[in-house]
C-alpha cells in the first residue's frame, strides 16, 4: 500500500525488491495486491504485510470481489 504519497512505480520497485529477498530465503510468493489499498492524506512511505497462508486462505484471496470500494 502506498498510502497516498508513494508512487506506483516506487511500490513496484519495492515489491519486486522485497520478492527477490524472500525468494533468497527460500519463501514463495504466492498472491500479492500493489497500489493504493488505503490512502491517508499525503503520508510518505509504504505499508507492506507478509503471511503465512494455506490452501484454503489461498482460494479464498482468488476470490473475485467486486464492491463500490474494492475490486479485484
Amino acid at each position: 500500500n502506498g498510502s497516498g504519497a508513494t508512487t506506483l512505480m516506487e511500490q513496484f520497485i519495492l515489491y519486486k525488491d522485497c520478492v527477490r529477498y524472500l525468494e533468497g530465503l527460500g519463501i514463495e510468493v504466492a498472491a500479492n495486491m500493489v497500489g493504493e489499498i488505503l490512502t491517508v492524506q499525503e503520508q510518505a512511505g509504504f505499508q507492506l504485510n507478509i503471511a503465512r497462508w494455506n490452501d484454503e486462505f489461498l482460494r479464498l484471496w482468488n476470490t473475485p470481489a467486486r464492491t463500490i470500494a474494492f475490486s479485484k
